[in-house]
Parts: C-alpha cells; structure tokens; sequence
C-alpha cells in the first residue's frame, strides 16, 4: 500500500497503461525481425524498411534545417 492505495507489484505502473503488442512479444522473448525462420526474403524486406526510414530521416532533417 502507497499512501494508503492498494497496489499491485505486478501490474503497470498506471492503471490506464496498455502495452503495444510488440513491447509484449520483446518481453516474452519473441523478436519478430529475427525469428528462427529468417530467410533471404525477411532479409530484403528489412532492406527496403531501412531504406524507407532513411529517406523519412532525410525528409525530417531537411525540416529542421529550414526552421534553423
């Protein structure tokens, strides 16, 4: 009890907290980049994530090099 509030030591920290479903597949060990059956096409698939995220990369640091 915390300041005279029941808590639970296992649950979230905030009532209104709900996990995405990623950060419960991490706890449970579970990666889904890399899973036991990776293969050539997981590969490029990651590939091309990658290169997407570096163009939004771009697009946000040309952004800000215009507000400066």
């Amino acid at each position: 009890m915390v300041l005279g509030i029941p808590i639970n030591p296992n649950g979230p920290a905030c009532p209104m907290f709900t996990p995405r479903n990623n950060i419960s597949q991490y706890a449970e060990g579970i990666n889904p980049i890399f899973n036991s059956g990776t293969s050539e096409t997981d590969l490029e698939d990651l590939k091309h994530k990658i290169e997407d995220l570096e163009i939004k990369l771009q697009k946000i640091k040309d952004m800000l090099q215009e507000l400066g």
